[in-house]
């Protein structure tokens, strides 16, 4: 393991180290991936050494960036984070992804997601947390909602994406809901008896 923070069953979050930032510049720059991140601008490696040296600056962090190992063989295959936190609201935006993307869609990013929401409300004690996905883009939604996200609204033609202006669709999860998660998933372990959780109130304007 490559200094672990937070260690999953099949994945690991470290820190991100300035080693890391030929392959992040390279990732951002392929057009496939920018396209989801909005990433408009090319990305050398000198800007990108700077904005993880940006990570560990003192004062209040506004962002906690940590990339995404495989456990099995240390295969760096990602990144995920809180972005713009807010310590007076407790509340923060986060983000992810998975690259190559033939690992996508093999549980990687969703363990990796796991980790990072218990880190945010069990240790950081945010309120809650946001994520966007841009219209089309079903994979992404599918798996915000399967983490626990639930659709709050639609900003219309938000987007400029390769010409054509797409919906950004807002995603969010209280604390609330993150506990009735865990503790319907405690309940459902193997050796317990598994008991019917209430599940949280459902907001106004969010997905049936």
């Amino acid at each position: 393991m490559t200094n672990p923070f937070l260690i999953g069953e099949r994945v690991l979050l470290r820190p991100i180290e300035e080693s890391d930032a030929e392959t992040y510049a390279r990732w951002i720059n392929n057009p496939e991936i920018r396209r989801y991140l909005l990433v408009r601008f090319p990305m050398s490696v000198r800007e990108e050494k700077k904005w993880i040296e940006s990570l560990s600056d003192g004062g209040t962090r506004r962002d906690v960036a940590l990339a995404i190992e495989r456990k099995n063989d240390q295969k760096h295959i990602g990144s995920v984070g809180l972005h713009e936190i807010d310590w007076i609201h407790r509340r923060a935006m986060t983000g992810s992804f998975i690259c190559p993307p033939s690992l996508r869609g093999k549980g990687y990013g969703t363990e990796a997601k796991k980790l990072l929401l218990d880190y945010a409300f069990g240790e950081l004690g945010l309120r809650s947390l946001y994520a966007f996905a841009l219209e089309g883009s079903e994979a992404s939604m599918r798996a915000l909602e399967k983490q626990g996200y639930r659709r709050g609204g639609v900003f219309r033609k938000a987007h400029l994406v390769k010409g054509e202006w797409v919906d950004g669709i807002y995603y969010d999860i209280l604390l609330e809901d993150w506990e009735a998660l865990r503790s319907e998933e405690a309940a459902a372990r193997p050796g317990k008896k598994t008991q019917k959780t209430k599940a949280a109130p459902r907001r106004k304007g969010t997905a049936k």
